[in-house]
């Protein structure tokens, strides 16, 4: 498998900003992490989607974990080496774009003792945490999204058939070992309050390992009494997938969706946070539609004490803003420059990072863009 071209002073300069003292391998998705995809494909992360260490119909969790993919792809990231599948996060390293950059989420799952396991080429004897997209179930049809991802877009938009899904009680009642191990699971991938499998794993949690913080990255469309019963239940975290705070601009990415209720069900959100002393995520998509509108949904993540993240999108290529002539890129950059978030509030350097970080992809983008329009 090829290797891409890394960056060696992003490398170090990437190195510098970790916050883990366990610097032994560039990615800690192998050692810490396992992700169930759409399907039945078994990752290390949602990212190496070309890259599956196996497939639930036809192997057991445990066997996965364990499996020969899995421990050569250990031993990849221990020597800083990555394929073709991380080309996802090739491109933000190299971007400097260290704050959304996806590898270091995995950061915070590592303890002292995975270090002394690689140097022994022995593998830990569970993840610590497990990633779930487990199902495209979705009621809107995002305009950068696809049928993959989205049941609605599936039917409606691309006329294919659904995706039958391989998860069932059986995957469910794997998971009963491993749930004791587990610090986080995160449910992502279509709506994951639409997705019966989702509540299956969800009363397991309940039932024997409450404590463990459960991630659910939703569309805030959905919030019935069963959704509230449940959240009582577990240790939820709270990421809303959404792209502007413009009506007029959620409407045109967010197909389908009623704006009122979505704002609504994200002031629940943040109340049931405050709560517990933690903040409600945005996750964002920066697209040709909303670009100049990242500065605003810093403020407003500022002023309600949220967080937010910059996802990368590269495809739809219309809508991707790394595929825009190298003009408009460096007509984006002048716009954050000149618009830059003031850092106030109980998260506004944290979001004021991620927001500068956002910026050096673009101008890492808007160069390569202008050396290809040179050639």
């Amino acid at each position: 498998m090829d290797l891409m071209p890394v960056d060696k002073s992003a490398l170090r300069d990437y190195q510098l900003t970790r916050t883990t003292s366990n610097r032994s391998a560039i990615c800690h998705a192998p050692t810490t992490s396992l992700f169930f995809g759409i399907g039945g494909d078994v990752l290390a992360c949602c990212m190496s989607r070309e890259y599956p260490l196996g497939n639930i119909k036809n192997s057991t969790v445990k066997d996965i974990w364990n499996g020969s993919i899995m421990k050569q792809m250990r031993k990849d990231m221990s020597r800083n080496q990555l394929n073709e599948p991380c080309k996802y996060c090739v491109q933000q390293l190299n971007g400097r774009n260290f704050k959304n950059f996806h590898a270091a989420n995995y950061d915070r799952y590592v303890d002292r003792r995975l270090k002394h396991y690689m140097r022994l080429g022995r593998r830990p004897k569970y993840p610590r945490i497990m990633e779930f997209e487990l199902s495209n179930i979705c009621n809107l049809e995002c305009t950068m999204c696809n049928g993959f991802f989205s049941s609605s877009i599936r039917k409606n938009r691309e006329n294919l058939p659904p995706i039958e899904t391989p998860y069932n009680e059986d995957f469910a009642q794997q998971l009963e070992e491993f749930l004791p191990h587990l610090t986080d699971a995160k449910f992502l991938g279509g709506e994951p309050f639409l997705a019966p499998i989702n509540y299956e794993i969800w009363d397991r949690i309940a039932a024997i390992n409450p404590d463990i913080e459960v991630h659910i990255t939703t569309n805030a469309t959905i919030l019935n009494k069963r959704v509230k019963d449940l959240l009582n239940k577990m240790n939820v975290t709270y990421i809303v997938s959404i792209d502007s705070i413009e009506r007029d601009t959620y409407l045109q990415i967010r197909k389908n969706a009623d704006y009122d209720r979505v704002m609504d069900h994200v002031d629940f959100f943040r109340q049931k946070s405050a709560a517990r002393n933690r903040p409600v995520s945005f996750a964002v998509c920066p697209i040709t539609t909303n670009r100049l509108e990242m500065p605003s949904l810093i403020e407003y993540c500022n002023q309600h004490e949220m967080t937010i993240y910059f996802n990368t999108v590269s495809y739809p290529e219309s809508l991707s803003l790394r595929m825009m002539p190298s003009q408009d890129l460096f007509h984006l950059i002048e716009h954050y420059t000149t618009n830059r978030p003031n850092p106030a509030g109980r998260y506004g350097e944290h979001n004021l990072a991620k927001f500068d970080d956002l910026l050096n992809q673009v101008k890492f983008w808007a160069n390569q863009a202008l050396a290809l329009e040179s050639v």
